[in-house]
């Protein structure tokens, strides 16, 4: 956000925001004036570390408050077509998934095929709706995972799955339905109805277009984690595929992190790292952090019925969110868990009827940024026109050359449709969205 005249600039150079939530017993508070907190900017601590800070202060919490970590409980819904629908063959990838999320991570997980049986768009929303039902609740984490083909239309905003890049895949006399679903209408339940978070991740072509259409909850975290970025393909099934460097990525994150949470952006920092998805990287879409909270990644322990007893059901009736203005760009770990530790035991010795204290985030005003970057400027304009008013005027005048040598890539197949067979299913699936066209080596094998 960039600083407009008036903003009133603050001499001070962090500032550190914590969330409390209070529980049932707690008084209403109204009509409170409270003084217009200094104008921010982007934070300057990365993703990782602000990752990390929030890690180590919620294990703390969690240890003085006597609080259970992480969700009570988390179930992965994973969709895909039927095994004589699906052109891509994603089978053994969606196996490997499974067991992994399921075993080491002890996730509820279900595997939905869908065929053309009856209405796909029907089995798609009865599916959704049914895992949303059976697993909703506001401490638990619903997890949607899709492979397959997939397109967006730009008239009517719809991301449609689809079992083919082509024609179908098997006699027309057993077809009913075409094999297609739209994925927008049957995501209401969890944009709308779904109390806990949900992470949402695609494998797909043009994956990222679901952002364009999508308006989720304000109460909680919804995540997207794509494939591919807007209007882009993605490598098909294979040792090049998301999902492939998605299982790689988990357990590389799982075996790092032990006991210590990891959050989706760092998975998917992880996966654009992968040597063999260069040069098209997984894009991460986040919404709705009304107070900054982001969807941790955390095996489970113990039973389900061990977990339920550790969570509070009481319910949240207000927040309270306090800013500390720091003088320090950072805090360590000591001062990490000295505060968080002087935090707990003065809500403890003032019985302050209080569920929860969160890290929200670290931010630094603009002030120290405005001045700290101009004075950089300055020294550097000196420096280096000084130097450039000592030099030649024959020696001002010549141009650089530069050469730019063309990375080889390996070929891999995409999921995207042919431009011929686009051309020729605009009207039934695509409508008028205009489609950039593709390199040989990007179309689809058919």
């Amino acid at each position: 956000m960039e600083p407009h005249a008036g903003d009133r600039i603050v001499n001070f150079e962090g500032a550190a925001i914590i969330h409390t939530e209070a529980n049932d017993s707690s008084k209403a508070i109204s009509q409170c004036h409270m003084e217009e907190a200094p104008v921010l900017s982007e934070s300057s601590v990365t993703d990782e570390t602000q990752s990390k800070m929030r890690a180590q202060w919620n294990s703390v919490m969690c240890k003085e408050m006597q609080v259970p970590q992480g969700y009570q409980n988390v179930a992965v819904l994973i969709i895909k077509w039927t095994e004589e629908l699906d052109e891509l063959h994603s089978a053994d990838e969606v196996r490997e998934l499974d067991e992994l999320l399921r075993e080491s991570f002890n996730y509820s997980t279900e595997i939905f095929e869908i065929d053309v049986a009856s209405s796909p768009k029907l089995q798609l929303k009865k599916a959704i709706l049914d895992f949303v039902y059976k697993y909703n609740g506001p401490h638990n984490l619903l997890i949607v995972y899709y492979t397959g083909h997939g397109s967006y239309n730009e008239l009517t905003k719809q991301y449609v799955f689809h079992a083919s890049s082509t024609e179908p895949v098997i006699p027309s006399s057993e077809i009913r339905y075409k094999a297609s679903a739209s994925w927008t209408d049957a995501e209401k339940p969890l944009t709308e109805d779904a109390e806990g978070d949900v992470l949402f991740i695609v494998d797909a072509c043009f994956a990222s277009n679901i952002v364009k259409a999508i308006q989720p909850a304000d109460s909680r975290a919804y995540e997207l984690l794509c494939a591919s970025s807007l209007d882009k393909p993605t490598e098909a099934p294979g040792p090049q595929s998301f999902t492939t460097a998605l299982i790689s990525s988990l357990k590389t994150l799982l075996s790092e992190s032990g006991d210590t949470p990891f959050i989706t952006k760092q998975l998917c920092d992880k996966i654009n790292l992968h040597p063999k998805r260069f040069p098209r990287p997984c894009q991460l879409w986040q919404f709705n952090h009304q107070y900054h909270r982001t969807i941790e990644w955390l095996p489970l322990k113990r039973t389900l019925d061990e977990r339920k007893k550790e969570f509070s059901h009481d319910k949240t009736r207000a927040f309270l969110d306090l800013r500390l203005s720091l003088t320090v760009d950072c805090l360590d770990e000591k001062q990490i868990n000295e505060l968080s530790k002087a935090l707990c035991n003065a809500a403890t010795k003032n019985k302050t009827p209080v569920r929860s204290i969160d890290w929200q985030r670290l931010h630094h005003p603009q002030g120290v940024t405005i001045f700290a970057n101009a004075g950089k400027a300055l020294a550097s304009a000196k420096k280096y026109g000084k130097r450039w008013r000592n030099r030649s005027p024959t020696r001002r005048s010549r141009k650089r050359i530069h050469s730019e040598r063309r990375l080889e890539l390996p070929k891999s197949p995409s999921r995207c449709r042919s431009p011929e067979n686009n051309r020729q299913r605009e009207h039934t699936m695509l409508g008028a969205y205009p489609l950039t066209p593709l390199s040989g080596e990007e179309h689809c094998q058919s």
